[in-house]
């Protein structure tokens, strides 16, 4: 319970946009997590803690600190955190990605998409359409920066289909896990 309000406590951070403010929290809960081997705990915590340093601008800590999370979630995690923390990778490429070569740019960028098509199988598993939009949205882009122009119309076509059935103004894409 204690490490669960410390992560809601954290997000309400992130509204604030108090990014730096939120990681002793998190750090924190993590090492409570771990203390009393709550795995599940950890690995949510390590999410929420890979989000705040992709938001602080330092996307390979965050890929980094993602990898040590990936195998307990995909492995056991529910289904929404698998694809919360597919997606989280595939932001994290696509920061990294921005600072490459341009081989190792269309390299990173193509993994980048595999996360988000992965990730975009989790969230239609749950019927999560807001998360899904965010999915598509991003994959559009991407593929609008490949120069894969039928991937992008699709992927923008299924954006906007989901974004005119939902027809709220949803989190901005980067501010939310």
């Amino acid at each position: 319970m204690i490490i669960r309000v410390m992560l809601v406590t954290a997000e309400l951070h992130w509204e604030s946009s108090g990014f730096a403010t939120a990681l002793p929290l998190l750090l924190q809960a993590l090492a409570l997590a771990r203390q009393h081997h709550l795995q599940a705990m950890a690995s949510e915590t390590i999410l929420h803690l890979a989000f705040t340093q992709l938001m602080l601008g330092v996307p390979e800590q965050a890929l980094g600190v993602l990898h040590e999370a990936m195998e307990p979630i995909l492995a056991h995690g529910a289904v929404i955190d698998k694809g919360r923390a597919l997606l989280l990778a595939a932001r994290c490429q696509m920061a990294m990605a921005g600072t490459r070569s341009n081989g190792q740019r269309h390299a990173a960028l193509g993994l980048a998409v595999q996360s988000l098509g992965e990730a975009a199988a989790y969230f239609s598993m749950l019927d999560c359409k807001e998360r899904l939009r965010d999915v598509h949205y991003l994959q559009a882009r991407l593929h609008h920066t490949l120069g894969q122009t039928p991937q992008r119309n699709k992927c923008a076509m299924l954006f906007r289909l989901l974004d005119q059935e939902l027809q709220a103004p949803g989190a901005a894409v980067a501010m939310r896990l």
